[in-house]
């Protein structure tokens, strides 16, 4: 039996074939041209829909760029400051980044306080009620520091 094809091998096959200027087996038992311009929407589509999804669950694909949580990264690192789901959902608009809902952008945050990267900061009421939560950059050592 043989291995399942790596999600990277199938969208090079998807992208080659979708380039090929003809088919490489004869289109007489799937309908002559009509099928072939098929099969290429379907590559097509198929290709589009692997790298929506590389980009919704925000690992990178080899050879890729920056995936959208690295991008957010990179915002909270040049930016600093707070950054709540709110904030974060604007960034992504700015960038033109397929997010449309603050529980995304609150996921990628999480995502990234899992990571390290980012922590959580609280502030309350006086009675101890969460009243605003947002997150920053975890303060890194520096070189030379004691660790």
């Amino acid at each position: 039996m043989t291995e399942p094809m790596t999600v990277q091998a199938a969208l090079t096959r998807l992208r080659q074939y979708e380039e090929r200027p003809s088919p490489t087996w004869s289109t007489a038992s799937y309908g002559g041209g009509a099928a072939e311009s098929a099969l290429v929407d379907i590559a097509r589509t198929l290709a589009a829909e692997v790298e929506r999804l590389h980009a919704e669950k925000a690992t990178p694909l080899p050879g890729a760029k920056a995936t959208r949580r690295e991008q957010l990264l990179a915002a909270i690192q040049t930016e600093g400051g707070g950054w709540t789901p709110k904030r974060a959902l604007a960034f992504y608009q700015r960038l033109g980044a397929d997010v449309s809902k603050q529980s995304t952008a609150k996921a990628d945050l999480i995502a990234l306080v899992a990571s390290g990267d980012l922590r959580v900061h609280d502030v309350t009421t006086k009675d101890g009620e969460l009243a605003r939560r947002t997150y920053r950059l975890v303060a890194r050592a520096r070189r030379g520091d004691a660790a």
